[in-house]
């Protein structure tokens, strides 16, 4: 079983993977999660395996952009602390 960096690396890996697909809306979406993915790493800040599994989907055209925009906005709802 995989741990928790080695399932954030093969992520990684398939969205990087994507780069070279011979279809160009593919590339695209790749390369824009890609760099947003990165300039949070830049900032020190871990991007969940659930952004990265939903940026697979986006890229597979399984999820729109505005139904990972809502994915994400009722997780963060979810998990809210109330205090």
């Amino acid at each position: 079983m995989a741990t928790d960096n080695e399932l954030s690396e093969m992520l990684i890996h398939k969205l990087e993977s994507y780069k070279n697909d011979k279809d160009p809306v593919k590339r695209d979406l790749a390369s824009n999660w890609l760099t947003s993915i990165g300039l949070q790493k830049v900032d020190g800040l871990k991007v969940s395996k659930y952004l990265m599994l939903l940026a697979i989907r986006n890229i597979e055209g399984e999820l729109s952009f505005e139904d990972v925009q809502e994915l994400l906005r009722q997780r963060h709802d979810e998990n809210k602390m109330t205090f």
